[in-house]
């Protein structure tokens, strides 16, 4: 009798667990697209639409899209994004759909090359707002995306109502077009900086949490070629051990202040980049701190001084460059000569996914898709070896 007791006691508490775990919604994968990657200089460095892999991602965003501030509307920032069936749009959610029907596609607006007066424009007054989410939610759909991503870099203190105004516009439309087209609501999220002084002038935290499905946050550049010494990229914690080094310049203190001042953090999306911050050191030093004279040499897929992608720190390394840990931080940067990078490989991004979730928060986002080793021919670690990492931390 007490063995079929306890029997029955663990078949209750396997049930009770296995109920728990499915209904905690998914851990979100957000990755993002971006449209002029298929056009690189280098024919190695190309990702075109027919590279993108959605089984990786829950949600995939399509960056960018631009705002008409006269027709209060949103346009496509090449010419064939939007022509017809043969339109990069058509193609782009025709792939993700047919390849993983439960991946969500969302189209981004702004960017770090989108001007402010677009966005204070739409954002001006009520009525401009209406008229520009009532057109977005219209284009949306006759597009095939399933939401929207608000990308505004960066709104300035006198902004910081127009940027919620704008959301709660945004939302309510959303709303309204769910109820009329009686299809799914449209996804509404913002992608969001980790600089203090930022935050604070434009972003009304609480006001956005409340209107916004998701919070992407750009949790990364914290140090790059504007800072006197080399330091990395993205790091998950503080450098408590040097005096020189903020605690706001992390992760850990980023996605804190943003909690505590209001976001919920099933909302927030943790940022990873899929590129590495690089310098020239003079003094040739090791370590995380030595003086540093601008950005380093271009790599030789992307040519862009002070920016490696994932693959050309693979190829720094396997040119002779020494890979190091930072066991405070948590993260890796490698040095060969006077040249030294900052970065995220699988190893970083498995501790910051399972911070990420300790923590609860709602998922990660990549930027981006073409940033990692996407063919598999540099890393010797397959096909999207830093997308596959979060999603093998994931599923642990």
């Amino acid at each position: 009798l007490n063995l079929f007791y306890l029997l029955f006691l663990f078949f209750l508490c396997f049930v009770s667990h296995s109920a728990a775990r499915q209904s905690q919604p998914e851990f979100r994968r957000v990755c993002y697209f971006t449209n002029w990657s298929c056009d690189l200089l280098e024919p190695e460095a190309h990702f075109c639409i027919r590279h993108i892999d959605p089984t990786l991602c829950t949600h995939v965003v399509y960056a960018f899209a631009q705002i008409d501030p006269v027709a209060l509307t949103l346009i496509p920032t090449r010419r064939d994004d939007e022509d017809n069936d043969g339109g990069r749009y058509s193609r782009f959610n025709e792939l993700v759909k047919t390849e993983s029907a439960s991946t969500k596609t969302l189209l981004s607006i702004g960017g770090l090359n989108q001007t402010e007066a677009p966005f204070t424009a739409v954002a001006g007054t009520n009525h401009s707002r209406t008229l520009f989410a009532h057109r977005s939610s219209r284009s949306l759909r006759q597009w095939g995306f399933d939401g929207l991503d608000v990308d505004w870099e960066y709104p300035q203190s006198e902004d910081r109502q127009l940027l919620t105004s704008l959301l709660m516009a945004l939302r309510a439309e959303f709303k309204a077009e769910a109820r009329r087209s009686e299809q799914g609501e449209l996804i509404l999220s913002v992608a969001a900086p980790v600089s203090k002084e930022m935050v604070k002038a434009g972003y009304d935290i609480p006001g956005i949490a409340k209107q916004v499905d998701m919070i992407n946050l750009m949790a990364y550049d914290f140090h790059g070629a504007w800072s006197d010494v080399t330091g990395v990229n993205s790091p998950l914690f503080p450098r408590r051990s040097d005096p020189r080094f903020s605690p706001e310049h992390s992760v850990e203190w980023s996605v804190n202040y943003w909690i505590s001042n209001g976001a919920a953090a099933s909302k927030i999306n943790l940022g990873i980049a899929g590129y590495g911050q690089s310098r020239e050191s003079p003094i040739m030093s090791t370590g995380v701190g030595s003086a540093a004279e601008g950005p380093g040499r271009p790599g030789r897929l992307r040519h862009l001084a002070g920016q490696l992608s994932y693959p050309e720190i693979c190829e720094l390394i396997q040119h002779g460059g020494q890979e190091m840990w930072d066991a405070e931080q948590k993260v890796p940067y490698a040095i060969s000569g006077d040249q030294w990078v900052g970065y995220d490989n699988g190893k970083s991004i498995a501790e910051k996914v399972k911070w990420a979730v300790t923590r609860g928060l709602g998922g990660v986002m990549f930027w981006s898709l073409d940033l990692d080793d996407f063919t598999g021919g540099y890393c010797g670690a397959g096909r999207f070896p830093l997308l596959s990492a979060i999603n093998r931390t994931v599923s642990e």
